[in-house]
């Protein structure tokens, strides 16, 4: 008689927040949320970052932090933007390496806020987050070239795919973000860019 194999047993999942835990915001679209990763940046404070858009018919992109993900979200400056579909959100760097000997230094840590405006058209903005929390403010960046999208999400790229340059006795490292999109004909996209 053929043995009956049991197949492993997967671990429970335990959730640390319990379910349907209510943050007191609402938006008609899933919130885009980082935490922030530089504590080699001139200014570090630990923060979960959160963009959504407002459910009172503006549409208006709202921004949140909280120092955990999960408790005591609050409202910080907002990007001035409006979208009909969920915003997307990544961190941006540039390190740089003084040579020979040196250690790498975050030179640049932004927080990258990509959405969909009113026309179509794929815009960003940028908050830079080595300055004083106090005095933070979004900086609108533009539009993406001439992309048109109904969705986006957005991430950077890989390290292996650091763009690095020397000049002098400095070399610096970025690394581009890259945004996934899908047009009018349902088609998925891709695009890259450096924040500027």
């Amino acid at each position: 008689m053929a043995q009956k194999s049991e197949s492993p047993k997967q671990p429970a999942i335990v959730p640390r927040v319990p379910p349907y835990t209510a943050i007191d915001q609402n938006s008609p679209h899933q919130p885009a949320v980082v935490a922030d990763r530089a504590p080699g940046s001139p200014v570090y404070t630990p923060l979960y970052h959160m963009v959504f858009t407002s459910n009172d018919g503006t549409n208006s992109i709202l921004y949140a932090t909280s120092p955990d993900g999960f408790t005591n979200w609050t409202l910080g400056p907002a990007p001035g933007q409006t979208s009909d579909a969920a915003p997307a959100l990544a961190q941006y760097f540039v390190s740089t390496l003084a040579v020979p000997g040196g250690q790498w230094t975050i030179t640049t840590n932004l927080l990258v806020l990509v959405f969909v405006a009113t026309n179509s058209l794929i815009q960003y903005a940028i908050l830079d987050l080595t300055e004083n929390p106090n005095y933070r403010a979004w900086r609108f960046g533009g539009s993406l070239w001439r992309n048109f999208g109904q969705a986006v999400s957005v991430c950077p790229q890989l390290d292996e795919s650091f763009v690095e340059s020397q000049s002098g006795r400095v070399v610096t490292q970025s690394t581009p973000l890259i945004v996934y999109y899908n047009d009018s004909s349902n088609r998925l996209l891709e695009t890259s860019f450096d924040p500027q």
